[in-house]
């Protein structure tokens, strides 16, 4: 089995996540920034920062499952490790190519 570094993978997710993070640090500003007197818009934001960090938290999970091989275009929608623990790398392995696929991306982990 060989092993391959493909970042493009790696750096494409990061740059995605963006989308993410930041229309929640744009309500996060807005509600510090204006002095709201209607309560109903505070809670109306929290309420968006919340379903849209859980969109992402879904929509990350979603997008580990498409990774296509860069060498025949399978799609393999499980990463080399199944169960992860905090620093294991997310690679994925194509076994009609016969190479594990370095993506760059790591499981993140909670410092302390």
């Amino acid at each position: 089995m060989n092993k391959l570094p493909y970042r493009k993978f790696g750096d494409n997710y990061i740059k995605k996540e963006l989308f993410v993070i930041a229309p929640i640090i744009l309500l996060f500003v807005m509600l510090g920034v204006f002095n709201w007197e209607n309560p109903l818009i505070k809670y109306s934001f929290v309420l968006l920062i919340i379903l849209i960090a859980m969109f992402g938290t879904t929509w990350q999970k979603a997008r580990l499952k498409k990774f296509v091989c860069p060498n025949c275009k399978k799609y393999i929608s499980e990463p080399t490790i199944k169960f992860r623990s905090e620093g294991n790398p997310i690679n994925y392995y194509c076994s009609d190519c016969d190479i594990e696929w370095e993506t760059g991306l790591s499981e993140p982990g909670l410092d302390t």
